[in-house]
């Protein structure tokens, strides 16, 4: 299953930017106080909501989502001919891109399967192909297989809209098809690679398998998201401010970015008191079941308006104060969220020879687009 790839690495640096049901002696291992890593200030404005009794249980965000391909690593990224059945993983890597004489020569049909990163070259009349060079030098064919774009996907799904699909011209007139999955691929990339918007982390990222390295559940950063600051987020961030945010899914060293977008709390039970292990001034627990609604990846689709979703269920209590406020949590099983971020909406810029500045063009054609011929270049 996709999830954040190498050039995640980069992103944390900013940001910086199996399951089973335990029993009551493992509960208390899970038990932490809010570290700073894990305030909810890192994602929320300084007036969140904090009482429990005015959060939300049942929200969604006024955004859906769209899915797509996590663009693997191993495959080529924005390098592979997804549109051409006769295309193979490894052809990413060793294809010839055509001169502007070949192209010219092109029925629209073959220059449909042309990959990603080649229809933007050609849309910027980039013949050198600087994009697709680019593509080669930052995939890898031996790389795991879990590799890719999917923090681009994740956060591009949450700020743009669904791109559809469309022709434009470029200044030498050439007649490009971008499929809805071309102009989402490089949203994708320049989100997650290219682009400088602000983005708000919490948590932290634990880069242990668990089936190598047991003990390192125990390890601050592979006890992952606090669980009341969780609620917070989900309550605030999606309950009040109706937007979604993104989770890392996958508790261990793979990375599974996900754009949430829904949850429902039921309150199971609650007591007077603090269990061994809460956070000071607890007087007060509340167990609930939170299922979260959230988007998923797919595989590169031509027409716009395919969304795969799924659904997670987490229990854990809360720890509140006097005040009736979420000052903490414990997880009660080993499924969680690893760690929490969301990121701002990016403005377009050139990356060298790279002209990105006319992807936002191009979106902006594919957003209004009909699929009728509607030149982005004149």
């Amino acid at each position: 299953m996709p999830t954040l790839k190498q050039s995640y690495f980069v992103l944390f640096l900013l940001f910086a930017v199996s399951t089973g049901c335990g029993n009551r002696a493992q509960i208390s291992k899970l038990r932490e106080q809010w570290n700073p890593a894990n305030d909810p200030l890192r994602m929320l404005p300084d007036n969140y909501e904090r009482s429990f009794s005015e959060l939300a249980t049942d929200a969604q965000s006024s955004k859906n989502p769209w899915s797509d391909s996590y663009w693997p690593t191993s495959a080529g990224g924005l390098a592979h001919r997804w549109n051409d059945t006769d295309s193979s993983m490894n052809d990413a890597f060793i294809y010839q891109p055509y001169s502007l004489n070949q192209l010219r020569l092109m029925s629209s049909a073959d220059l449909s399967k042309l990959s990603p990163a080649e229809k933007f070259d050609i849309l910027n009349a980039a013949y050198h192909y600087p994009l697709l060079n680019a593509e080669r030098r930052r995939t890898n064919l031996d790389a795991p297989g879990w590799e890719g774009l999917c923090h681009g996907w994740a956060s591009a799904a949450l700020n743009f809209k669904e791109p559809k699909s469309l022709i434009v011209k470029n200044p030498d007139g050439i007649a490009i098809p971008f499929g809805a999955a071309d102009v989402k691929a490089l949203l994708a990339l320049y989100v997650g690679n290219y682009g400088n918007a602000r983005t708000y982390f919490v948590a932290e990222r634990c880069e242990y398998n668990f089936a190598e390295n047991p003990n390192a559940k125990r390890r601050p950063e592979c006890r992952d998201a606090n669980a009341g600051m969780f609620h917070l987020v989900l309550a605030n961030k999606i309950g009040i401010d109706k937007k979604g945010f993104v989770a890392d899914l996958n508790r261990e060293q793979q990375v599974w970015n996900q754009p949430i977008v829904s949850f429902t709390s039921e309150r199971l039970s609650e007591r007077d008191g603090a269990s061994r292990g809460a956070a000071p001034g607890t007087v007060r627990e509340v167990t609930l079941k939170t299922v979260i609604g959230y988007a998923v990846e797919t595989m590169p689709e031509w027409d716009a308006g395919i969304v795969n979703e799924s659904k997670r269920e987490y229990k854990y209590q809360l720890e509140l104060n006097a005040r009736g406020d979420v000052i903490g949590g414990a997880w009660l099983e080993e499924t969680r969220p690893d760690f929490l971020w969301v990121q701002e909406k990016t403005a377009f810029y050139d990356f060298g020879s790279i002209k990105f500045s006319s992807l936002e063009r191009l979106y902006r054609e594919s957003t209004n687009s009909d699929g009728i011929a509607n030149p982005v270049n004149q």
